[in-house]
């Protein structure tokens, strides 16, 4: 023990008591615009931004665009700009970006209920520098350290964007960055995070009755199949003529229906082994005769990505052997909100909108 209160004397005083209060000399924070009148015809802030995050008049700062160098504050001769110490700059909303003339308002951040709900105790953050001077890097690294330990708010950075929830960009991004942001955005599990939303508002009996289904079912000459016909709990997607042949080729049916893929198409195969597909026209029937084989994509009632959003069906006429296509247009943008509403990633809900 006497050790130890030796040690603890020897290493001295924290040097910021409280460090919720530092605000270390020369720190740029939120900015403020006077309401003091322009220079006549003065442009001198806008000219000197290098990243155009200043319009005028009337004078706007955006700090979406902003890199914080300040050079804007001693560039104007009356001193309309100046930074305050206010470190709280994130928001909710694009437009609470810009900052405009009167006194310094700290934008408002809104968590949706849904949100909290699920990240409340659990947020995974994958970080990447885009290009910064490593400065906004060091403090994200010091929010897991002993003082401000992030981990007790259920809060941890991962080594993969595979594993997080959300992506933590840092600095500019440069051109050369510009391509490594993206890949670890389109990295990010959105799919599996939907999957495991989707199963949340399933009872037990509901999961019970789906996974009591088959894989798939016969009837007749008719082959049912939710992904292919090789391997049904594979879920392969049949993306072209070559998966086309060797899901026909595993079934002696004469025609396969299936789903998974969601833009509408019709595949065939002869006899002597040539294939062809094509895309269906909504409303024509097209004949589908048995001296071939025939698989059947109707396409996705609910999420279309063949650039239209209109829900796809398909109706197959066995007495004269057709099957006509159709596009039913239905309240996407209710869709889109809702998903909205839950938290579902919102490039995922916004798709809805242009069918992709």
């Amino acid at each position: 023990m006497w050790k130890l209160l030796q040690l603890r004397r020897e290493q001295g005083r924290q040097a910021i008591p409280d460090l919720r209060t530092a605000r270390p000399e020369g720190f740029r924070g939120l900015p403020v615009i006077a309401t003091t009148p322009c220079a006549e015809g003065c442009q001198a802030c806008v000219d000197v931004c290098p990243t155009a995050a200043i319009t005028a008049p009337p004078a706007r700062l955006d700090l979406g665009r902003c890199t914080l160098c300040g050079a804007c504050a001693p560039a104007c001769p009356t001193g309309k700009i100046a930074f305050t110490t206010q470190t709280a700059m994130a928001a909710s909303e694009r437009t609470a970006l810009v900052v405009a003339e009167g006194p310094a308002r700290i934008p408002d951040v809104e968590i949706g209920a849904a949100l909290r709900a699920r990240f409340g105790r659990s947020l995974k953050l994958r970080q990447v520098s885009a290009g910064g001077c490593n400065g906004c890097e060091l403090e994200l690294n010091a929010l897991a350290n002993v003082n401000f330990d992030i981990g007790r708010h259920g809060i941890e950075w991962v080594a993969s964007p595979r594993h997080a929830d959300a992506l933590v960009v840092s600095g500019p991004i440069t051109r050369t960055m510009a391509d490594a942001v993206q890949l670890a955005w389109d990295a990010m599990a959105e799919p599996r995070f939907v999957i495991d939303w989707t199963r949340a508002q399933l009872s037990a009996a509901q999961i019970d009755f789906l996974a009591s289904l088959p894989m798939s079912q016969v009837s007749g000459d008719h082959l049912y199949v939710h992904a292919n016909a090789w391997d049904p709990a594979g879920w392969d997607y049949i993306q072209g003529r070559l998966e086309a042949v060797r899901s026909l080729q595993a079934t002696r049916c004469r025609y396969t229906f299936c789903g998974h893929m969601h833009e509408p198409r019709l595949y065939h195969l002869s006899g002597t082994g040539k294939a062809g597909d094509f895309t269906p026209t909504p409303g024509v029937a097209i004949p589908v005769p048995p001296h071939r084989q025939w698989l059947v994509v109707p396409g996705s009632a609910g999420q279309p990505r063949d650039g239209n959003p209109a829900a796809c069906y398909a109706m197959f006429d066995d007495a004269d052997a057709s099957i006509t296509y159709h596009r039913v247009p239905y309240d996407h943008d209710t869709a889109r909100d809702k998903m909205l509403a839950a938290a579902l990633p919102q490039r995922l809900a916004h798709r809805l909108e242009d069918g992709q």
